[in-house]
């Protein structure tokens, strides 16, 4: 019933929920507002300006004097290309390094995002419908790459709504919920033989999906009506993935166990953790046309040390389903951003910011799945003041991200597979937001 219900509100968002690729670090995305993406989103728990604010800042939801909807997205462009080599040892595998030269794993993705606030005397109530994680990874099925990884997926679809209540002319506060709908899909393939001793792939897919719920929380102190500082927390959540493990391909010569003789299974389960999060913003109108701000973010990643795929199905072994565990150790990160708007009409308003985003993962540990390194960003944009009640803001952002190097062996049912070689990243954010005062 609640799955339905997440459907249906997305639904009418008008925007189509497709895989989600994450540019912040490692699966996190803090891109919730287009309009805030012209100023690389600083700043954003204190502004406190549009309705995106009950997602960013709760507490700012009161500085807001009429009902307001805020709808829109970004569209992301990554290109994810490994140099390298893959080498698979043990089992039906030939044991030889293969070079791999350029290979993209990125792609086109949407990130959308609804944000409502109706304000009420000292009160405010908000919902939104957002994506605060989410990555995917598809090398596809024709380099050697496919033996450590095809395509791996992970989606989060959030209901978030909130309450706020105005303390006094200087202080609020707010509160939020956080529902959840996370899906993940972790897929690749093993070097094996048929009936007839021919060399062929037997690919795995492993999917799977729960609910899983937070909160996030925020205050909000206004010095004056044009000098303000914001401090929000956003909870942790852990999703336990329950789904189904096929293999496909010619599984002819796949020798299974008499006691489970089969090629899929409906008992796959993984823990996918979501860690807390923080973030410190300020915001000053500077001038009668210029505004500056500025946010730290700090995410606790430390939560996150190793990914468990239980109950996959392969071809090797006495059981066919097996565990993998996949070994991340993250660390925790910073992320800062400063940013600038300018009205140059009443009607056109100028964006620009600057961010450094720092990742979790390390050089020990990194894989192809999720390539990632620390980056730094440009971001501009423009607003539109269409009606009084009405504006439309376009944003652009790019992502300079550091070379990623990947040394990475894993294990699954006695076959080694060996990355070695570095990713070059980079990623486009194109942005559009409708804001509507009602």
């Amino acid at each position: 019933m609640l799955k339905n219900i997440i459907y249906k509100v997305t639904a009418l968002s008008l925007v189509a929920l497709s895989p989600y690729v994450s540019f912040a670090s490692a699966y996190q995305i803090f891109e919730q507002d287009a309009a805030s993406l012209g100023t690389y989103h600083a700043g954003s728990a204190a502004q406190a300006n549009d309705a995106s604010t009950q997602w960013y800042n709760p507490a700012g939801m009161v500085n807001l004097k009429s009902q307001q909807i805020s709808v829109g997205g970004e569209l992301v462009n990554t290109n994810i290309r490994f140099t390298g080599t893959q080498q698979n040892v043990g089992q039906m595998a030939s044991g030889n390094p293969e070079p791999v030269n350029g290979v993209n794993g990125g792609g086109l993705t949407p990130v959308p995002n609804i944000h409502y606030v109706l304000p009420f005397d000292r009160w405010a109530f908000g919902i939104g419908v957002v994506a605060p994680f989410g990555a995917e990874t598809d090398y596809g099925d024709s380099s050697p790459l496919k033996y450590s990884g095809t395509k791996t997926q992970l989606q989060v679809i959030d209901i978030t709504p909130a309450i706020a209540f105005k303390v006094n002319k200087y202080l609020s506060l707010g509160i939020g919920a956080d529902i959840a709908y996370v899906t993940g899909e972790f897929d690749n393939a093993f070097a094996y033989v048929n009936q007839s001793f021919q060399p062929v792939d037997i690919n795995v897919k492993n999917k799977g999906d729960a609910f899983t719920f937070g909160f996030h929380t925020g205050v909000l102190v206004n010095f004056n009506e044009s000098n303000r500082i914001g401090l929000t927390y956003h909870s942790k959540m852990t999703a336990d993935l329950k789904g189904s493990t096929t293999m496909s391909g010619d599984t002819s010569g796949v020798v299974l166990n008499p006691q489970t003789p089969y090629t899929s299974g409906d008992n796959f389960s993984t823990e996918i953790v979501l860690p807390a999060w923080w973030d410190l913003a300020y915001y000053i109108k500077a001038t009668s046309d210029l505004a500056l701000m500025a946010s730290a973010s700090y995410t606790q990643w430390d939560s996150v040390n190793n990914v468990t795929l239980k109950n996959v199905v392969t071809p090797f072994g006495t059981q066919n389903f097996q565990d993998v565990i996949i070994q991340q150790d993250f660390s925790n990160t910073w992320n800062f951003a400063i940013g600038a708007t300018y009205d140059l009409t009443p009607k056109w308003m100028l964006k620009a910011g600057v961010g450094y985003d720092v990742t979790p993962t390390n050089d020990q540990y990194r894989n192809i799945q999720i390539p990632d390194q620390s980056r730094f960003i440009l971001a501009t944009g423009v607003e539109y003041r269409v009606l009084k009640s009405l504006s439309i803001a376009l944003s652009y952002a790019h992502f300079f991200v550091q070379r990623a190097s990947i040394d990475n062996t894993q294990n699954i049912t006695d076959t080694y597979q060996t990355t070695k070689g570095y990713v070059q990243s980079s990623a486009d954010l194109l942005g559009l937001q409708l804001k509507w005062i009602i």
